[in-house]
Order: C-alpha cells, then structure tokens, then sequence
C-alpha cells in the first residue's frame, strides 16, 4: 500500500536509479532496496523484513529533507514540500555536545521560509 503514495513513489524515484514511468516502477524499487524478488519474501525472510524497515526509515529521513551534503536550510526547505510538520526537525535543539552547530535553528528556519512565514 506504501508503494501507491505519491510522496514515497517520489521517494523510490530518488534513491533507485529506476525511471518512475517505469512499469512496475514502485514494486521493482521496492525488490531491488530491499533485495527480494517476491513480496512474500517481506513476510518470511528475516533480511527481507529489516530491509524493509531500513527503506521506511531512510523514507522517514527524506521526508525531513535529509540528503548527501546538504545544508540544514535547504533541508528544512525540502522538508516542508514533503509535508514534514515543523516538530520532526532532525537536529538536537537542546544536545549537550552540538555536533551540527547552528543546524536545529537552519532547519527550522528552511522550513519557515519555504512555508511564507521566514
């Protein structure tokens, strides 16, 4: 049922190297991220189902805005067009060791503007 939303269908698109008018183009995704050739294999083989639940987690990262060698405000920016609410900001606000100094405020300040509001 993932496989018809339209937010994860562009998810598949940027992270397979398959074309989305492709056909079978979200199942063919699917196979090849998680390496299975049949969708019972989701429910019987133990590394089908943790690479399934990596792909959703890599989604559940996209969809913040996360990407190669990205900053923080065009994250955020992506982050609102993929329908991310303002609270799933990837970044620590309060970490006691601020490994990505500045980055909390970036994102959220990405998120705003692409929203009107920065």
């Amino acid at each position: 049922m993932k496989c018809t939303e339209p937010l994860f269908m562009e998810f598949l698109a940027e992270v397979s190297d398959i074309p989305i008018d492709a056909t079978n183009f979200a199942t063919d995704a699917i196979y090849k991220l998680c390496a299975i050739s049949s969708r019972a294999q989701l429910n019987s083989e133990p590394t089908a189902q943790e690479n399934w639940k990596r792909t959703k987690i890599w989604f559940r990262l996209w969809r913040t805005g996360y990407g190669k060698n990205k900053p923080a405000f065009k994250m955020g920016n992506d982050a609102f067009r993929r329908g991310a609410d303002l609270e799933e900001n990837p970044f620590d606000e309060h970490a006691k060791v601020d490994i990505y100094p500045g980055k909390f405020q970036m994102w959220k300040q990405g998120w705003l503007t692409e929203k009107g509001m920065g």
